[in-house]
């Protein structure tokens, strides 16, 4: 298999949701074998393209027209690898599509192709100027975004929101860091910077590799979300509560929560995974902590493993588009289809309602999602208090990426009525 044919069957993987982009690049590509050169090659060409695939395919089909998807990536790895990777020239790339071709019956004219990749390599196609005043489509192009997210969002907050958090999202974020409450102390203003959005929670500034700074290497810093260390806040976990986590990627925060009242709380984490379930069972081994009992389990059999009206405090996340975690996760805009968007808010109205069973009245009851979309947050919560009139809404907050240098969040805050006698 040429270098080009690799990167292709590695793409593919992550367009088919068998594991994320970092995994791709961290481990799976190194697995292949490669030589140096060809291992920089295939990271490059990965890389570019999952941050610009949108705006390559563009191209790809002006070039081109009536491709079929398989060739169209082909032809977009291939241009990202000319105009991208090192170590690399066109005749190179021109070289590895001439051999797939051969091993794949593709239809594309590779003369035709060899032209145009000498010409648009080192200078990538304009934005046309047909779209100067269409703002979902310079967007898009503009950022390689999916024209329907853009347009979403566009609807739902507007342009100046969705430009802000639409480009914030391709640049890179700073390291959270949380306070162990454990083992608190004050922290070098040299090396970290205060935020305000949690109690907990730093910016690393260093430009020494965390992982050899004493305060990591003590466990009295760790590295959370943000966002994570604000739900933990916005929780507020007494010592003596019963704590339920349904869903979500929270292994962090399920321990910090312990750490925070010194392990004197019940928490039941049901993870959505084993992956999860792993993380956070080994995560609480390296911290000591005795008081929170993982378990992985969907909402339709948690029931099966807690009981109704028992916890002080219920979080919920469950499955939902992560339209709000780009940053982390730029596969989504690839992998996540607007087609799937239904089936996840029906099953986001299953759940909200399911897991208010558990919690007990006077309780809490915070429903959160990653998401940049009202339609799995608001419409959900502002339904769900319409039909149960037994949970009053406390309040209910959007924050968007930009905001923070961070992922975005949907949370709402609730509380279950006390029935009068």
């Amino acid at each position: 298999m040429t270098i080009l044919e690799n990167v292709h069957q590695i793409f593919s993987e992550v367009k088919e949701k068998q594991y994320s982009f970092s995994y791709a690049v961290n481990k799976k590509v190194s697995s292949l074998g490669l030589s140096e050169t060809d291992l920089v090659i295939a990271k490059d060409t990965l890389k570019s393209v999952i941050n610009r695939y949108y705006f390559l395919r563009s191209e790809i089909t002006d070039l081109v027209d009536d491709i079929e998807s398989k060739e169209a990536d082909v032809l977009v790895l291939a241009l990202a690898m000319a105009r991208y990777a090192r170590n690399v020239v066109v005749n190179d790339v021109i070289n590895f599509l001439r051999l797939t071709k051969e091993g794949n019956n593709y239809s594309f004219d590779i003369d035709k192709i060899e032209a145009k990749f000498n010409e648009i390599a080192k200078n990538p196609t304009p934005i046309p100027e047909k779209y100067e005043n269409n703002f979902v489509k310079k967007v898009s192009l503009l950022f390689s975004y999916p024209e329907w997210i853009v347009g979403m969002m566009k609807k739902h907050f507007g342009s100046k929101n969705t430009f802000k958090t639409i480009s914030s999202s391709r640049k890179s974020s700073p390291i959270n860091i949380c306070i162990n409450p454990m083992k608190a102390e004050s922290l070098p203003e040299t090396e970290f910077v205060k935020t305000d959005i949690a109690s907990t929670s730093y910016e690393y500034i260093s430009k020494n590799v965390l992982v050899d700074n004493p305060l990591f290497k003590h466990k009295k810093i760790f590295v959370m979300d943000q966002m994570e260390q604000l739900l933990a806040d916005i929780l507020e976990v007494n010592q003596g509560d019963d704590v339920l986590i349904a869903g979500g990627i929270h292994n962090h925060l399920a321990n910090l929560l312990s750490l925070k009242v010194d392990n004197f709380v019940n928490i039941d984490y049901a993870c959505p995974s084993e992956t999860v379930y792993l993380a956070c069972k080994k995560m609480s081994e390296q911290f000591d902590i005795r008081s929170v009992k993982a378990f992985e389990s969907d909402m339709d059999l948690l029931k099966t493993f807690v009981e109704y009206g028992k916890y002080d405090k219920v979080l919920l996340t469950p499955l939902n588009s992560e339209l709000g975690l780009i940053r982390q996760k730029p596969e989504i805009l690839i992998t996540f289809k607007q087609n799937e968007l239904d089936g996840l808010i029906l099953g986001q109205k299953n759940a909200i309602r399911e897991a208010s069973h558990f919690v007990k009245e006077g309780g809490t009851f915070i429903y959160s999602v990653p998401t940049l979309n009202n339609k799995e947050s608001f419409n959900i919560v502002n339904e769900f208090i319409a039909e149960d009139d037994s949970f009053e809404l406390l309040e209910e907050k959007l924050i968007f990426p930009y905001v923070h240098k961070t992922s975005g969040l949907y949370y709402a805050k609730m509380k279950k009525k006390i029935t009068e006698e």
